[in-house]
């Protein structure tokens, strides 16, 4: 069919959702095993959601038995659409544009809590010690990385010694009125590709008098053809997703506690307060490469430039043409995860006879926790790939290989590279884990003896990387370079 211009698209579907509620108690509030609360609380929370779904609703053009073959006066895009015939595919426009289909979902949710009661709790040296061992074994049960378990049997070990060297309450009970409130925000995004398609069960041809470009493009037949009177451009597809959640929180109280085997011995009063606040911020990045795939020849001309990044040309034999340059280059797919967690308090226990005898005393403490996790590493290896009929390829100017092959299971004398000049480098994957904690406390007491004045510091930090490289390399073949005298790198290096 002949026509002005052909443009196909995915359908799209879009949805938008938002959600609220609250909810009071008034009885029993709940507690962790080492506390309990009754009294009323109130909570709150809301959530919004938008997304665009495409890749269901994807356009196509199939011919079961036959061809398919269009001309354009003007540019042929196809975006998220499925091409396929029995026998060729033919597409012939001033430029011919292969997009992807683009689902994406982007939330938030927002939650509150606040709440006023009676809290009973156990306390004392020995409670903390089991608090902290309790922690620790719970991170080696959950699979948490072995060097921040370690970091947290640690700190457990610390509490311990700390609790049998200090004058405090190995024992300490507590009721008292209490008021708290607590917030947590979290936003979301992602982005989901799959590029256009097309396969047929003989030839496929795809003519452009300028440009012809893609994005995570599948092409795929017995004979594959592109010509492009100045450049191809071929890409691959990116998925991402991003998250980020933020949490706060703070209590105070005030009530009377009961300490035995202690500095104190009798009914004190117990006033208290604390805060907590964290974040967490994940991001990942995936490609999806361009393929371009012949079970016989593949052809590739372009009267300027040809650049695959992200792509990979594949063919028993391949066959490319260039006027210009040839530029080859891997993606690195990325991902990352930071979180920081911290917490602060302070008390006072007042010890009054006739009630209480021995030391009033107060206490002042801060933690916190901070990971870092990142990567970025080459999935797929960007490159020319041929069978055992070799390749062919012939590039007016230079030719440029960063991180990528051109690669061959035929004989030598079936691999031929002309250039003009030849670059190539390398790229490095990494990947790096680190991870780090504190623990600062501070006690004092007045009216008995005092034997613990000096600050309480406990540090823990782990840290890990690893690399590797990906490299550039050719098959072993005729390599050709024309212009030696701007010819700036040793191929025997290659």
């Amino acid at each position: 069919m002949s026509l002005t211009s052909l443009k196909l698209s995915a359908g799209r579907d879009t949805s938008h959702s938002e959600a609220s509620g609250s909810s009071k108690t008034l009885g029993t509030l709940g507690g962790d095993g080492y506390s309990a609360t009754a009294g009323y609380s109130r909570e709150k929370h809301s959530s919004r959601e938008d997304s665009v779904a495409e890749s269901g609703l994807r356009s196509r053009l199939t011919s079961t038995s036959g061809n398919i073959i269009a001309q354009a006066g003007k540019d042929i895009a196809l975006a998220g659409t499925d091409v396929s015939a029995g026998k060729s595919v033919s597409l012939s426009g001033e430029n011919v544009l292969f997009d992807v289909s683009l689902d994406t979902r982007d939330g938030e949710a927002h939650s509150s809590s606040s709440q006023y009661g009676v809290t009973a709790s156990a306390g004392g040296w020995a409670v903390d010690a089991a608090k902290a061992a309790e922690t620790a074994a719970r991170s080696a049960e959950n699979g948490d990385d072995a060097r921040l378990t370690a970091i947290r049997a640690g700190q457990a070990a610390v509490t311990a010694a700390q609790g049998m060297q200090s004058d405090a309450a190995v024992v300490k009970g507590k009721v008292a009125v209490t008021a708290g409130s607590s917030s947590q925000d979290s936003r979301y995004h992602s982005a989901d590709t799959q590029g256009t398609a097309i396969h047929a069960g003989e030839k496929v041809i795809i003519n452009a008098r300028n440009d012809i470009a893609g994005q995570g493009v599948q092409i795929g037949g017995k004979q594959v053809t592109l010509e492009a009177g100045r450049d191809i451009v071929l890409s691959a597809s990116r998925d991402t997703r991003h998250s980020q959640s933020k949490t706060s929180g703070s209590q105070v109280s005030a009530g009377v506690g009961v300490s035995l085997m202690g500095s104190q011995n009798g009914i004190s009063i117990e006033l208290g307060a604390s805060r907590q606040k964290g974040q967490e911020d994940s991001r990942s990045q995936h490609h999806t490469h361009s393929v371009i795939r012949a079970e016989e020849q593949l052809t590739v001309n372009s009267g300027r430039d040809t650049t695959l990044k992200g792509a990979e040309l594949e063919g028993n034999r391949v066959v490319v043409n260039t006027g210009r340059d040839l530029t080859i280059s891997s993606v690195q797919d990325n991902a990352s995860y930071d979180s920081k967690q911290s917490s602060s308090g302070a008390g006072v226990s007042l010890c009054v006879p006739p009630l209480c005898y021995g030391a009033s005393s107060g206490n002042v403490s801060a933690s916190g926790e901070n990971v870092a996790q990142s990567g970025k590493s080459v999935a797929d290896q960007s490159g020319i790939y041929a069978g055992k009929g070799g390749f062919d390829i012939t590039v007016g100017n230079h030719t440029q290989l960063d991180g990528a092959v051109i690669a061959s299971t035929a004989d030598s004398g079936k691999n031929k590279l002309d250039t003009g000049t030849l670059g190539w480098s390398d790229i490095h994957n990494e990947s790096k884990t680190s991870g780090d904690s504190y623990t600062v406390a501070v006690s004092g007491s007045a009216g008995g003896e005092n034997r613990n004045m000096a600050p309480a510091i406990g540090t823990g930090q782990a840290e890990e990387s690893s690399s590797d490289t990906t490299s550039s390399a050719i098959s072993n073949g005729s390599l050709i370079i024309r212009d030696t005298a701007n010819q700036k790198q040793d191929t025997g290096g290659l």
